[in-house]
């Protein structure tokens, strides 16, 4: 009797990732290391929230048909400008347009930048401006008190 052939290895996308492998392989740098493995545990972790706001964002597009690469690159940037400090928003954005040009369609690097420019301008609303929703509200508070918390770090270090 044969047994059942294994799928993961006919399909890669379904083929188990081992990430500490893949980083560890990169790069012997141990700062880099540990800032990798914050960045995938972070976009992992918060998969469903990120696909949230982007599906709020993206109000045009219909989540689901979003090309799968572009997907995972505004998951990392999300997470990287709602929860994480380690790399200016301006720098996220670029290298999140610069991946999905290399990496994805020809269209890629517009539409993550159209994409992650309203989420900074529902994250750091002008004077005046509402923000669209809770979700966003809560994210433009964290932001504020990181970035405040990360300037007085900096001038006492």
């Amino acid at each position: 009797v044969d047994a059942p052939a294994d799928k993961s290895a006919s399909n890669p996308v379904d083929a188990p990732f081992d990430i500490e492998s893949f980083i560890t392989s990169k790069t012997e740098d141990p700062e880099a290391r540990s800032f990798c493995r914050e960045l995938c545990r972070g976009a992992i972790e918060g998969m469903q929230r990120s696909d949230r706001l982007i599906a709020e964002i993206a109000d045009n597009w219909d989540f689901d048909r979003i090309a799968s690469l572009d997907k995972a690159i505004l998951r990392l940037a999300v997470y990287e400008l709602t929860d994480s400090t380690e790399v200016p928003p301006k720098v996220v954005i670029n290298e999140a347009i610069e991946l999905a040009k290399k990496y994805s369609t020809a269209q890629s690097g517009a539409f993550i930048n159209g994409i992650l420019d309203r989420l900074m301008h529902s994250m750091h609303p002008r004077r005046g401006e509402r923000l669209p929703s809770p979700e966003l509200a809560i994210r433009y508070d964290a932001a504020r008190w990181r970035f405040a918390n990360r300037k007085k770090t900096s001038e006492s270090g």
